[in-house]
């Protein structure tokens, strides 16, 4: 398939399976919204007389929430059946799924992501296989139809800890009637860097810290047999066929994606996955996804890298971008443009496709952790050193129209950065990232929207300018 599509690759590679086994890590039990699905259901009920749903997001995060829904229905008597995605959640027990059984669950579908304790521990996880069988069984014998979602290929899974994924699935063949879905992880390091797209976003969560460098040496065809040898109906598979056999039968080298890059001088702009990366000369100066977004609404944050982007526009030396985040009613048209070797302008509009409730607005760049200084108009300081969490260096409550950093250390001379804007409403914003991210944060804050204002039509969001001045030793 000479001609394939570069952009589905890319969304497969930004898939959601890092976001799935964090939700095992610490199942909420607060924000209940049984109230809010009950409703929902109550009024197709009776507006289109639908008696079976199917639930879209994890139906047993909250399983406070999930039982109040389970009460409201069975006390209500509402006669309907209903199945959902499910979490290995630890707490689940034969109380709980009984509960689900009577108020009309029919089918459950868990992502187990992989039967290795193993691997299971460097994923993160928050459950274990007795967890996973013992959940598998209970759903099972409780007369609910269970599925499984696995992923193979991630990138510290060995073959030993695919051997004993097959053998947990044949021990516990009897709770499962379907394999629901197989995701054969591309966005290792490897593949990522050698088909030139912008790596998924968890691959260093997902190396860890002394994870290997390369492809996973699982066998996506080899595994899918063994999977398929269980006699378990298989629904569906990721990436797509004609992605697969592309990347399987065509050697790694030869796909090589035209990239969306533009430049003057020494400053380069490419296109990234949620952002836009900075290079000068040879050197990246942005980090990770570069520029982003984010906005807060209803105490829910939603970044860019959460999206759909298509491009409108490119030139020489321009980029006009619309970023559509998912599940949320707004699109930010971007539109970048290099003034020159050191000066780009950056400029976010916003439609708002119904009244949200915006709580604040970020206009952040990631950058090389090699910088070492940062500064505003009125305050300046150093990093510190990464650890595991997001530490703010500079959040206070004073306007400024610039934030910039610079780096005059070891021998290195990165050259000086500045965010820059005339707009007067910004609070400086200066953080250190977790040690994965791989990254230092400078940016602006936005917080008239604290006033608990609510936002509908078009808005200018941020305009502004990234400025760059060589470094000299000093």
């Amino acid at each position: 398939m000479e001609n394939i599509d570069a952009k589905n690759i890319w969304l497969f590679l930004d898939s959601d399976c890092w976001e799935r086994i964090n939700l095992s890590r610490c199942p909420s039990n607060e924000n209940s919204n049984a109230e809010q699905t009950y409703s929902q259901l109550q009024t197709y009920t009776a507006k289109y007389k639908v008696k079976k749903f199917e639930l879209t997001h994890c139906c047993n995060i909250n399983l406070s929430d999930l039982e109040k829904l389970c009460t409201l229905i069975i006390g209500n008597k509402m006669d309907i059946g209903w199945s959902a995605p499910a979490i290995c959640n630890p707490k689940m027990d034969s109380g709980i799924i009984a509960l689900m059984k009577a108020a009309g669950c029919t089918r459950l579908f868990f992502d187990i992501m992989s039967g290795s304790e193993d691997l299971l521990k460097k994923m993160g996880a928050g459950f274990t296989l007795k967890d996973i069988s013992r959940i598998l069984k209970t759903s099972h014998q409780a007369g609910i139809y269970t599925g499984i979602r696995l992923v193979i290929g991630h990138p510290q899974e060995t073959r030993e800890n695919f051997d004993a994924t097959c053998k947990f699935l044949e021990k516990n063949r009897d709770w499962i009637d379907e394999i629901t879905k197989v995701t054969y992880c591309l966005s290792s390091y490897f593949i990522a860097n050698y088909l030139s797209l912008s790596t998924c976003r968890y691959w260093k969560d997902c190396l860890g810290s002394n994870g290997p460098k390369e492809a996973s040496g699982v066998n996506f065809i080899q595994s899918m047999s063994k999977i398929s040898s269980l006699g378990k109906p298989v629904f569906c598979n990721e990436p797509s066929e004609d992605i697969l056999n592309y990347i399987i039968n065509n050697p790694i080298h030869r796909f090589q994606p035209t990239p969306k890059i533009i430049s003057k001088g020494r400053l380069r702009l490419a296109y990234a996955s949620g952002g836009i990366k900075l290079h000068w000369n040879t050197t990246e100066i942005s980090a990770n996804i570069g520029f982003n977004t984010a906005v807060k609404i209803s105490d829910k944050w939603i970044d860019s890298t959460r999206a759909d982007w298509q491009m409108l526009q490119m030139g020489r030396d321009y980029f006009e971008f619309k970023m559509i985040p998912w599940h949320c009613p707004l699109i930010q048209n971007w539109k970048i443009k290099l003034e020159s070797e050191y000066k780009v302008s950056w400029e976010v509009y916003t439609e708002f496709r119904q009244m949200l409730h915006i709580e604040e607005l970020r206009i952040l760049c990631l950058v090389n952790p090699q910088y070492i200084h940062w500064f505003n108009n009125y305050r300046q300081g150093e990093f510190s050193y990464l650890d595991d969490n997001w530490h703010d260096l500079c959040s206070e409550e004073m306007t400024v129209s610039l934030v910039g950093v610079r780096s005059f250390s070891g021998g290195i001379f990165l050259p000086s950065l500045t965010m820059e804007t005339e707009q007067y409403k910004f609070f400086p914003l200066v953080q250190d990232a977790p040690v994965h991210t791989n990254a230092h944060v400078i940016g602006f804050r936005y917080k008239k929207f604290m006033e608990k204002n609510r936002e509908f039509g078009s808005c200018s969001m941020f305009s502004g300018t990234l400025n760059l001045f060589e470094s000299t030793n000093g």
